[in-house]
């Protein structure tokens, strides 16, 4: 009985001694709460070798270079760029070697962090030119 009433007393005296900021006093930072997210290429989009993609994404403003490459499940294939701006925005010739497979995706990640990564769904690659 005595330790209920020693771990009650304690747990009393933690809770009233904690400081609370005012709900309008909290600072807000609204770079952080932006989810990576990749918009392009989408899962199940077709692209041939020899043509291009243009690869969009949204990273938070706090990034200012990200890095992009190719997977292939989750086996890194190709270093797409090694360091380009955050702008959202990439334009990539896909090369005419790269091996057809459904199984492609695109990571992107902050060039100096490698933190945080985001990657896309699974696209096509088809060797030969679009119909």
């Amino acid at each position: 009985m005595r330790k209920i009433f020693y771990l009650l007393s304690l747990v009393s005296i933690i809770c009233s001694c904690r400081e609370e900021l005012p709900v309008e006093e909290e600072p807000f930072y609204p770079s952080l709460f932006v989810k990576p997210e990749i918009f392009s290429p989408a899962e199940g989009d077709l692209y041939y070798t020899g043509s291009k993609m243009e690869i969009k994404w949204e990273m938070p403003g706090s990034v200012e270079k990200v890095y992009i490459r190719l997977l292939r499940k989750t086996v890194v294939k190709e270093i797409i760029s090694a360091e380009t701006e955050n702008d959202g925005e990439f334009e990539w010739n896909i090369d005419v070697n790269i091996k057809p497979s459904i199984h492609y995706r695109i990571e992107i990640a902050n060039h100096d962090s490698h933190y945080p990564v985001v990657t896309s769904d699974y696209f096509i690659i088809k060797s030969g030119l679009a119909p």
